[in-house]
């Protein structure tokens, strides 16, 4: 009766990695909570890699889940948490050169409000 059914063990022993998703390394940044406007003072609190907003543009930005996601390296994003980093976007830090239109978007994911004058 159980001889037959050998081949269901390594379904068995495998369906809790698949189910909880440990084969998956590449993890979804969280939601970003809308804070609505903030003046540059509060921008400046969010200035380390566990917390870290970016004003480009006028926009805020919770960029802190792009650490360690960013193709530019962590330093990109880092050295504008709690600072404006429109140059550096515009002109994709030492390049010269605007970041593309794919980018522009990713970016609108992490938007949490504008920046007051």
């Amino acid at each position: 009766m159980f001889k037959n059914r050998f081949w269901l063990w390594p379904l068995i022993i495998a369906a809790p990695f698949f189910l909880t998703g440990c084969f998956n390394k590449t993890q979804a940044p969280a939601p970003v909570v809308k804070t609505g406007n903030q003046t540059m003072a509060e921008v400046a609190k969010h200035n380390n890699q566990n917390d870290c907003w970016t004003v480009i543009s006028g926009k805020i930005y919770n960029t802190t889940s792009l650490i360690g996601r960013h193709s530019g390296g962590d330093q990109a994003i880092l050295d504008y948490c709690g600072k404006d980093g429109t140059e550096a976007f515009d002109k994709k830090g030492q390049r010269q050169e605007p970041h593309s239109d794919q980018a522009k978007e990713i970016l609108k994911q992490f938007y949490i409000g504008d920046l007051l004058k």
